[in-house]
């Protein structure tokens, strides 16, 4: 409803013309397109009375302006509290996603069911839906001559303390020949013969 007709309500009310309204309205400055939130102007109101009550009108409509700016001010700080929450919850949700996918390009690289080159095409696949090419990518058969990680170390460790268990042993049979009273030749050449083949 406009502001002119509830103005124009209330003077009716009050038992006021309508020559004695238009009169009015057009000394309060009110027109058409005056909005409720806009003040009277009750300077040029000759009318006791009737100023009065314009008076009290512009008290109400700042009264109501000022409930309406708290309830404005309300309501933006849940909507901005919500949208901040929301956003909370789909960086988490994005950062448990990210994991997953991680972990699961990782575990498939591990097992030799996926080679490295083929890591960036799978993270893609997994981000655009992860429960069905998670599955089939736990499915990928293991490919040939993969050797584990921790196996290929195995090895390459027992290769390593078995030369330094015959670099020791051959120091010590070394010594002990070194020692002896009783060192012949015969037995030096023996004893580097087989120093030289447990190395190699």
């Amino acid at each position: 409803m406009k502001w002119k007709e509830v103005v124009r309500g209330i003077l009716n009310k009050l038992g006021k013309s309508e020559a004695e309204i238009d009169e009015l309205l057009k000394d309060a400055k009110v027109d058409d397109d005056t909005p409720q939130t806009q003040p009277l102007d009750a300077s040029k109101i000759s009318d006791p009375a009737l100023k009065q009550i314009v008076e009290t009108l512009n008290a109400q409509v700042g009264a109501l302006n000022e409930q309406n700016k708290t309830l404005l001010a309300t309501l933006n700080a849940e909507k901005n509290a919500r949208d901040a929450a929301v956003k909370t919850q789909q960086e988490q949700i994005k950062s448990q996603r990210d994991k997953q996918i991680a972990d699961a390009l990782k575990s498939a690289e591990d097992k030799g069911q996926l080679a490295k080159a083929d890591v960036p095409q799978w993270q893609k696949l997994l981000e655009a839906d992860f429960d069905t090419s998670g599955k089939i990518l736990a499915a990928l058969p293991v490919k040939p001559g993969f050797k584990p990680a921790n196996e290929t170390a195995g090895k390459k460790q027992d290769g390593t303390q078995q030369t330094q268990h015959a670099d020791t042993s051959s120091t010590s049979m070394k010594n002990y020949f070194d020692n002896k009273k009783e060192f012949n030749a015969a037995a030096m050449d023996a004893f580097k013969s087989t120093s030289t083949s447990a190395v190699n």
